[in-house]
C-alpha cells in the first residue's frame, strides 16, 4: 500500500524550467486528475520483475483510487482517514487513523509530496530539484524515520505532467511508475467515480 501511495505525487502543466515552489502553486490549483499507468517492479533475488497497470484518479475533496486491471483487479481507496483495498470476491480491507496511526503519518508525508509542500518535504527528506524547458527532476533523499529505514531514493520527473517515478528501498528492490493519457478534464467527478469512493 505504501507504494501504492507514492502516487498521490501528480500531473501539473510545465512549459519553462520552473522552481519548486512554482511546482507547488501549479499543484495546489489542480482538483481533479486522472491518468493511466505501467508498474514494474524489481525484487532483489527474483530474476522476473512483477508487472502491473490500470489508471488511477486524484480528487482534492475526496482522496484517490487506485485501480489495477492487470494482472488481477484490485481497487485502493486513500481518504485523509482510511484506506480500503477491494479484491472482487473477497471482504473489504480497511485501514484506519486510529487503528493505524504510523501508517497515516506517512501518508500525510505522501500529501506533502502532492502538493510539492517545500517545507514539510525539507523535514523529512534532502532534496535536489531541477528543471529545464523540456522537464522537471524532483530526488528526494528520506532522512527521517520511518522512511529512511523503508526507503533509500524516491525519484520524480515530468513534462507537462508528472511522468516517471522511482522507488528504491533499502531491500535492494526498485519500483518504476509510469503515467500516460494524462486529464484534468471533467474537472467533477462523474457518478461512476462517485460510487468508487463508497466502498
Amino acid at each position: 500500500m505504501r507504494i501504492l501511495a507514492i502516487i498521490l505525487l501528480l500531473m501539473c502543466n510545465i512549459s519553462h524550467a520552473i522552481t519548486l515552489e512554482e511546482l507547488q502553486q501549479r499543484f495546489s490549483h489542480l482538483s481533479l486528475q486522472r491518468a493511466e499507468f505501467q508498474q514494474e517492479r524489481t525484487i532483489n533475488g527474483l530474476s522476473q520483475s512483477l508487472r502491473s497497470s490500470g489508471h488511477v484518479l486524484i480528487s482534492h475533496q475526496y482522496g484517490i483510487h487506485w485501480q489495477q486491471t492487470i494482472p488481477f483487479s484490485l481497487a485502493l481507496i486513500i481518504t485523509n482517514d482510511r484506506m480500503i483495498q477491494h479484491i472482487p470476491g473477497q471482504q473489504s480491507q480497511v485501514i484506519t487513523a486510529e487503528s493505524n496511526p504510523q501508517l497515516f503519518r506517512f501518508n500525510r508525508l505522501l500529501t506533502a509530496l502532492f502538493n510539492a509542500d517545500r517545507q514539510l518535504l525539507e523535514q523529512n527528506f534532502a532534496i535536489d530539484f531541477q528543471s529545464n524547458a523540456n522537464q522537471w527532476n524532483l530526488t528526494l533523499i528520506p532522512n527521517k524515520p520511518p522512511l529512511d529505514k523503508l526507503f533509500s531514493r524516491f525519484q520524480l520527473i515530468g513534462q507537462d505532467f508528472l511522468t516517471l517515478i522511482e522507488i528504491d528501498d533499502k531491500q535492494g528492490d526498485k519500483t518504476v511508475i509510469r503515467f500516460y493519457n494524462h486529464q484534468t478534464t471533467p474537472d467533477k467527478l462523474t457518478n461512476e467515480e462517485l460510487h468508487d469512493f463508497s466502498f
